[in-house]
Protein backbone atom coordinates (compact mmCIF):
# COMPACT_ATOMS: atom_id res chain seq x y z
CA UNK A 1 0.00 0.00 0.00
CA UNK A 2 1.34 3.42 -0.91
CA UNK A 3 1.46 6.13 1.70
CA UNK A 4 2.35 9.80 1.68
CA UNK A 5 4.46 11.10 4.55
CA UNK A 6 3.50 14.43 6.04
CA UNK A 7 5.86 16.02 8.54
CA UNK A 8 4.14 17.66 11.45
CA UNK A 9 5.54 19.28 14.56
CA UNK A 10 4.52 18.81 18.16
CA UNK A 11 4.73 22.06 20.07
CA UNK A 12 6.18 21.98 23.52
CA UNK A 13 4.11 23.67 26.22
CA UNK A 14 4.67 24.53 29.86
CA UNK A 15 2.65 22.40 32.27
CA UNK A 16 2.09 22.85 36.00
CA UNK A 17 1.30 19.80 38.14
CA UNK A 18 -1.87 20.61 40.11
CA UNK A 19 -2.70 17.20 41.53
CA UNK A 20 -1.45 13.63 41.61
CA UNK A 21 -3.34 10.35 41.94
CA UNK A 22 -1.04 7.80 43.54
CA UNK A 23 -3.45 4.90 42.90
CA UNK A 24 -2.96 4.90 39.14
CA UNK A 25 0.00 7.34 38.83
CA UNK A 26 -1.83 10.05 36.90
CA UNK A 27 -1.40 13.79 37.02
CA UNK A 28 -3.82 16.72 36.73
CA UNK A 29 -2.09 19.49 34.77
CA UNK A 30 -2.66 23.17 34.03
CA UNK A 31 -1.35 24.69 30.80
CA UNK A 32 -1.83 27.59 28.38
CA UNK A 33 -4.00 26.32 25.54
CA UNK A 34 -2.46 28.65 22.94
CA UNK A 35 0.84 30.54 23.09
CA UNK A 36 -0.78 33.80 21.96
CA UNK A 37 -3.70 33.75 24.41
CA UNK A 38 -4.27 33.67 28.14
CA UNK A 39 -6.69 30.71 28.01
CA UNK A 40 -5.84 28.05 30.56
CA UNK A 41 -6.52 24.38 29.95
CA UNK A 42 -6.59 21.41 32.32
CA UNK A 43 -6.19 17.69 31.73
CA UNK A 44 -5.48 14.36 33.37
CA UNK A 45 -2.57 12.39 31.93
CA UNK A 46 0.25 9.97 32.59
CA UNK A 47 3.90 11.05 32.38
CA UNK A 48 7.07 9.46 31.08
CA UNK A 49 8.80 10.33 34.37
CA UNK A 50 7.91 11.03 37.98
CA UNK A 51 6.63 14.60 38.49
CA UNK A 52 6.48 16.55 41.73
CA UNK A 53 3.37 18.35 42.90
CA UNK A 54 3.37 22.08 41.95
CA UNK A 55 6.37 21.60 39.65
CA UNK A 56 6.50 23.18 36.20
CA UNK A 57 7.78 21.16 33.25
CA UNK A 58 7.96 21.53 29.48
CA UNK A 59 6.85 18.82 27.13
CA UNK A 60 4.06 17.65 24.87
CA UNK A 61 1.02 15.42 25.24
CA UNK A 62 1.22 12.24 23.22
CA UNK A 63 -2.31 10.93 22.56
CA UNK A 64 -3.16 7.30 23.20
CA UNK A 65 -4.29 4.94 20.44
CA UNK A 66 -7.19 3.91 22.66
CA UNK A 67 -9.73 6.68 23.29
CA UNK A 68 -10.39 5.28 26.79
CA UNK A 69 -6.76 5.75 27.89
CA UNK A 70 -5.17 8.99 29.05
CA UNK A 71 -2.52 10.77 26.99
CA UNK A 72 1.11 10.66 28.11
CA UNK A 73 3.08 13.80 28.89
CA UNK A 74 6.53 13.47 27.33
CA UNK A 75 8.78 15.77 29.35
CA UNK A 76 11.58 17.41 27.42
CA UNK A 77 15.01 18.71 28.24
CA UNK A 78 14.91 21.35 25.48
CA UNK A 79 12.63 24.12 24.32
CA UNK A 80 12.32 22.94 20.73
CA UNK A 81 9.84 21.05 18.65
CA UNK A 82 9.90 17.35 17.89
CA UNK A 83 9.32 16.27 14.30
CA UNK A 84 6.91 13.44 13.70
CA UNK A 85 5.84 11.62 10.58
CA UNK A 86 2.19 11.17 9.71
CA UNK A 87 1.30 8.79 6.92
CA UNK A 88 -1.85 9.07 4.89
CA UNK A 89 -2.91 6.50 2.28
CA UNK A 90 -2.77 7.65 -1.34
Amino acid sequence: MLARQINSLLEYKKYKVISFDSNDTTYFLEYEQYADSQKIGYCWCRADQVLNLRSQVEGYLCPSNNKHELPTLVVSQSNSTVPTVKRTPL
